[in-house]
């Protein structure tokens, strides 16, 4: 292979690359100035089986909705969800929370980790901010004991009932 041909494969080569790299970055650019759509807020059984459980979804147009979700006794039965519309003052501070959390990230949700000791699985929190495209989760684990919350994180999960899932 001569030098001429070496050059030019090693000019297309980076001509690619820039290109791939461009296309991501106009794709990240766009999801996000697209903003989320709605976020979930929702506990994990680990490994025990629970009949119910609450979760909660926080819309882009500022609208905060509890979900109590029953799960089915049989297989062949569906979950059953009873949806609350929250509002008022709750509402205003639970969105607020989950918008300076995990939106423009004002706030930080783990404040340190003391240890990184870990017992077993007990469950946790999984948050999920769905945006255009692409999902992403922030999971919380309660196996870990030596992770100390931030204040707004603990105002979070106690507003929405939750903070019995995650021991200081």
């Amino acid at each position: 292979m001569s030098m001429k041909s070496i050059c030019i494969l090693g000019l297309f080569a980076a001509l690619a690359a820039s290109c791939s790299t461009g296309m991501q970055q106009k794709k990240a650019d766009r999801c996000a100035a697209a903003g989320f759509d709605s976020i979930e807020i929702a506990p994990t059984s680990g490994m025990m089986k629970v009949r119910h459980t609450v979760r909660w979804m926080v819309y882009k147009n500022r609208r905060v909705v509890k979900n109590e979700v029953y799960l089915p006794l049989k297989e062949s039965d569906e979950d059953s969800i009873v949806s609350v519309q929250i509002s008022g003052v709750t509402a205003w501070k639970i969105n607020e929370l989950v918008r300076a959390l995990y939106v423009d990230h004002t706030s930080k949700d783990i404040d340190s980790l003391v240890s990184d000791d870990y017992c077993y699985d007990m469950g946790g929190l999984c948050v999920s901010v769905y945006c255009p495209g692409k999902v992403v989760r922030y999971e919380y684990d309660h196996g870990y004991a030596g992770a100390r919350y931030s204040p707004a994180f603990n105002k979070l999960m106690e507003l929405t009932g939750l903070e019995w899932r995650l021991p200081q």
